[in-house]
């Protein structure tokens, strides 16, 4: 008696089934002569990353979000730049003045 790689990992997968999540996922395509006959059978089983998809994701999405609206500002006029540091110098003296 020997163990295969699937009797190995089926006790562990069933274990770490709750924590891990696995997506399994089978399409069966059928012949055009009948529906008994099978053409092809696919089987997708992945396990996907808690951490990319709860943390990576919406931190990305935030950051899309805040480049789109930045875009924004930036409209290609030197006198809108200019605006933009003459309002930050004065908001920084202020700030300084202020004793903040």
């Amino acid at each position: 008696m020997a163990y295969t790689a699937t009797s190995f990992a089926e006790p562990l997968q069933r274990v770490f089934d709750d924590v891990l999540a696995p997506e399994q996922d089978v399409n069966v395509t059928h012949a055009h002569e009948s529906a008994y006959l099978v053409e092809r059978v696919r089987f997708r089983n992945r396990v996907p990353d808690r951490i990319e998809r709860r943390l990576y994701e919406p931190v990305l999405a935030f950051l899309a979000r805040t480049g789109q609206w930045a875009r924004r500002l930036a409209g290609g006029s030197v006198h809108l730049y200019l605006g933009y540091g003459f309002f930050g110098l004065l908001t920084l003296l202020v700030a300084l003045a202020v004793g903040w």
